[in-house]
């Protein structure tokens, strides 16, 4: 048999186990997989070198263009996420006057720009977008975010209005009547923290952000969105969970049979406010919401990313740089720098090479879940044949500093950290976009996916 690609000693990684193996590529798609070399030739071949080969990581929770432009960061933010091993990003479009009349305008913009490919969330955040609701469904939109945790200041900088649980309500049984579509709350008890704040507001410290938004705020706030949803009938997706309460919580939620799925963030599985120097250092870069927790918490974390009770791994990317993020934590804007390139680095380094989680495991909750749960089974987060040849190749034992060189955001809670396992090779489509630690692939490279409804994911 011929392909366009044959990649040779290729050490594959799936839920399931690891084998080597032989693929071929044939017009951007896994066409075959085989045990036997002499049996495949094809126009060009790739030798592996026995290295791990992952589906491409999918990061769901991403938001290019937070504070910098569409334009502007639909070029870099994408470069930076295939430099970590990243094919696919969910990005979350916070468009108060509206989605619809944009949406078509962001789709021919992200396929000229982008290396990699890239589906949408809508964030619901005002009684235009509340309204928009089944059209985005039908334009390939399946999944919505309320901002639970936003009033005051930093709601109104960003025009956010729909956040009372009456909002919230109507916008879950919109979802509800919806099959394969999705709610999502950032969920932390706003009025709370308005009034800790007030409390806190002397202080400069890094940690006075996490003792502003105590950790109660977050149980809360999810205890809630779990009632309002099992009365709305719609799947429920908690994003960035930080709290290790939060993992009994949706356990015992999964317990009942209510469609609940859990997400936290590399850095809440790896940086606290007792244990990182970087944001001691620069405390303003501790604005992030919700915030940087505590030993304890990442523990139960990680335990319940082994056990299943939490589902999967997004960033939570939104790139601000060192300048923007300024010296005030008051008035710093949110964000936890460049994220996405650093999850597969972060994964491998804390969680395989110390023995967390097995490297089938990363695979479920960075590539297969995530495809699961956002509706892009079969095309991706598999390796397997008739997916979209997306791969990325790592030296598991490679270490090396970060060093950010396409984001906007030149910094990471890692910056000081030397982590162990990187990639050394992405390819989209069948397209190497990134080469030993270089972008090579082409602006345009990358596509937007809507996603079929048929396809999202159901319970």
């Amino acid at each position: 048999m011929s392909f366009d690609l044959v990649i040779k000693n290729a050490r594959l990684v799936r839920p399931t186990g690891i084998t080597d193996a032989v693929l071929g590529i044939k017009a951007g798609k896994i066409a075959a997989i085989m045990t036997d070399a002499s049996l495949i030739t094809g126009d060009q071949t790739l030798d592996a070198g026995h290295q791990y080969v992952l589906p491409g990581l999918i990061d769901p929770h991403v938001h290019f263009a937070y504070t910098g432009s569409f334009e502007d960061q639909f070029k870099s933010e994408p470069k930076a996420a295939a430099m970590g091993g990243v094919t696919t990003v969910g990005n979350y479009l916070i468009l108060p006057q509206g989605v619809i009349d944009q949406l078509d305008g962001l789709i021919k913009l992200w396929n000229s720009s982008a290396v990699i490919d890239g589906f949408f969330h809508s964030m619901v955040v005002s009684e235009k977008t509340i309204g928009e609701i089944s059209e985005c469904y039908e334009r390939g939109i399946t999944s919505f975010k309320f901002l639970m945790g936003y009033k005051g200041p930093q709601a109104e900088l960003l025009g956010i209005t729909a956040t009372d649980d009456g909002k919230v309500f109507e916008g879950f049984e919109k979802i509800g009547k919806l099959p394969g579509a999705i709610g999502m709350v950032h969920a932390e008890n706003i009025d709370i923290i308005l009034m800790m704040q007030k409390r806190y507001r002397s202080r400069q410290d890094h940690a006075v952000w996490a003792e502003s938004r105590p950790r109660f705020c977050e149980a809360e706030t999810m205890h809630r969105a779990i009632n309002l949803a099992r009365e709305a009938g719609n799947t429920l997706y908690i994003v960035h969970m930080t709290i290790g309460e939060g993992v009994e919580i949706v356990g015992r939620a999964k317990a009942e049979g209510l469609p609940v799925i859990a997400e936290t963030c590399p850095q809440y599985l790896t940086v606290t406010n007792d244990n990182n120097e970087y944001l001691k250092k620069h405390p303003a870069f501790a604005n992030v919401n919700p915030p940087i927790r505590y030993d304890d918490d990442l523990a139960l974390l990680w335990k319940g990313l082994q056990d299943g009770r939490v589902d999967l791994i997004g960033t939570d990317h939104a790139p601000i740089s060192a300048a923007k993020k300024g010296d005030d934590i008051w008035n710093a804007p949110m964000g936890l720098g460049n994220l996405t390139e650093y999850l597969l680095p972060v994964m491998l380094s804390e969680g395989v090479n110390k023995g967390k989680i097995t490297l089938e495991r990363l695979v479920e909750v960075c590539c297969y879940k995530p495809a699961q749960v956002f509706g892009l089974l079969p095309q991706k987060g598999v390796i397997s044949t008739g997916a979209d040849a997306d791969l990325v190749f790592i030296d598991l034992h490679k270490k090396k500093i970060p060093e950010s060189k396409y984001s906007a955001a030149e910094w990471s809670p890692w910056a000081e950290t030397e982590l162990e396992g990187w990639p050394t090779l992405t390819m989209v489509r069948g397209e190497i976009v990134m080469k030993d630690g270089a972008i090579v692939g082409k602006e345009g490279t990358g596509r937007f996916i809507p996603r079929p409804v048929t396809k999202s994911f159901r319970l």
